[in-house]
């Protein structure tokens, strides 16, 4: 279409030059203009094609969205609001999902460094069936010894056992076990949990595990 209304265009300003040559300038051009005015509003079409494709696929993503996602996303914002802590407050949340009396609960915790926060919500209503709030006096001990590790090395080493988990999956506690100095704590990602002991000196798993959640 293009390429006819070009030739459509110089076929009217031949045409009018071998008339007598009674066009002037001015009305070559503006036959030029009207031509290469037809060709762009042609062309304008092709965005609104366009449009209409990314609105298709932006509903294919939005179908295919995971429902047990929304649903955990769900029970993590009721505790939150609960607890009146905001997400980026958190130094970890936990989302587990379970089965009391035949019914479907979440069971969530919400930590904000010593503090504790834990629910267990229904997963059909949304009810919050029981809570509970805690702090860890000893939560912030750390070795005396400068040449131990630190909670955020410790931190660093387990979570290269668990891909894809972050710091806000992991809770780590220093501990004296006769006489012998460890960090102790868990990882709880997709729906597993890992428990391990680690040695404050070296850094050495001294024991870990697992557990997977339907």
């Amino acid at each position: 279409m293009k390429k006819m209304n070009l030739v459509l265009g110089a076929l009217l300003v031949s045409g009018m030059v071998f008339a007598g040559g009674r066009a002037n300038e001015q009305e070559i051009a503006l036959a030029a203009q009207e031509t290469e005015t037809e060709d762009t509003g042609i062309r304008a079409e092709a965005p609104q094609e366009s449009s209409a494709q990314t609105e298709g696929m932006t509903g294919a993503q939005t179908d295919s969205a995971d429902p047990e996602k929304a649903l955990e996303e769900q029970m993590k914002t009721i505790a939150l609001e609960d607890a009146g802590v905001k997400e980026e407050e958190a130094t970890g949340i936990r989302v587990k999902k379970d089965r009391d009396d035949g019914r479907t609960v979440y069971e969530v915790t919400v930590y904000v460094d010593a503090e504790e926060y834990s629910y267990e919500i229904d997963a059909d209503t949304g009810d919050i069936l029981e809570s509970d709030y805690e702090v860890d006096k000893d939560y912030d001990r750390e070795p005396d010894n400068p040449d131990y590790l630190t909670r955020e090395e410790v931190t660093e080493i387990v979570l290269e056992k668990v891909e894809g988990a972050t710091e806000m999956d992991v809770r780590v506690t220093y501990e004296v076990d006769d006489g012998h100095e460890k960090y102790e704590g868990s990882i709880f990602y997709d729906q597993t949990e890992y428990e391990f002991e680690v040695n404050a000196q070296n850094g050495d798993i001294i024991e870990w595990s697992e557990e997977k959640f339907d």
